[in-house]
């Protein structure tokens, strides 16, 4: 159709106990985002699925996933073991029903410590559509510096392997996090932008300015370049194997 445009964006939410006094601020914004782009203007009317990877790490060091319609192994399986990590497509990742992402998400239980790194990993791995034909859209939120979170060695050793995935998927990542050096590496990301939080936990961050940018920004941005023939996820920290096969993460994951 001619003027519509398409975009694939996935909220990558920090839910660790820091966020507690964030997350409704969080919640309402990401609302007024998905809502934004899904009206119609002047001529063009925007083909947008969303979805978002809440992540939290347990007290007994398991990474803790949500997704809109999975929760724990099911978005290991979904997106490296199932038909999704074979084919690009998947009937649990990504909506265009506002309604119901806007519920899921309101549901989400803040708790835990956070492993950022890993879950832009993850959600790097989404089944994006064709990146030639589609805007593909990560949207970190994060009240925590990567050096505050657990399994720090391990995660920020593969960070410049992180940095070049996203450029290679041409993933757009807008950040708003503390400031910190990890974080600064992946701002020099292409297509990266990044908000730095001064405050404490997120409550200086106009979060009403902070998505109208994203919404002009992916509004403005043009999608370019040929699709690459294998763009099957390659998950970094070999999240395929978190799982142990009935249903749980693995206990202690070594990162």
């Amino acid at each position: 159709m001619a003027g519509r445009e398409t975009a694939d964006i996935v909220f990558c939410v920090d839910v660790s106990g820091s966020m507690r006094p964030a997350i409704d601020g969080v919640r309402k914004n990401i609302e007024k985002l998905v809502k934004s782009l899904n009206q119609t203007g002047g001529q063009m009317v925007w083909d947008v699925r969303f979805d978002y990877l809440a992540y939290s790490v347990t007290d007994h060091g398991n990474m803790r996933l949500e997704t809109m319609n999975c929760h724990g192994p099911e978005v290991i399986n979904e997106v490296y073991n199932g038909a999704s990590a074979n084919q690009q497509t998947s009937n649990k990742l990504f909506t265009r029903d506002i309604a119901q992402f806007c519920d899921a998400l309101n549901n989400v239980h803040i708790q835990g410590d956070e492993a950022t790194l890993p879950a832009i990993d993850i959600a790097a791995d989404f089944p994006f559509r064709d990146a030639a034909k589609c805007h593909r859209v990560i949207v970190l939120l994060t009240d925590e510096p990567i050096e505050d979170g657990v399994y720090v060695n391990s995660t920020t050793a593969k960070l410049m392997d992180l940095a070049q995935k996203l450029q290679a998927k041409k993933i757009a990542l807008y950040m708003t996090t503390p400031d910190c050096q990890h974080f600064d590496t992946l701002s020099q990301v292409d297509k990266c932008e990044w908000n730095v939080d001064s405050s404490s936990g997120l409550s200086g961050v106009d979060f009403t300015k902070l998505m109208e940018s994203i919404g002009k920004s992916v509004s403005m941005s043009q999608t370019n370049g040929n699709s690459k023939k294998d763009d099957r996820p390659k998950p970094l920290y070999n999240e395929n194997k978190w799982t142990d096969g009935v249903g749980n993460i693995v206990e202690n994951i070594k990162l």
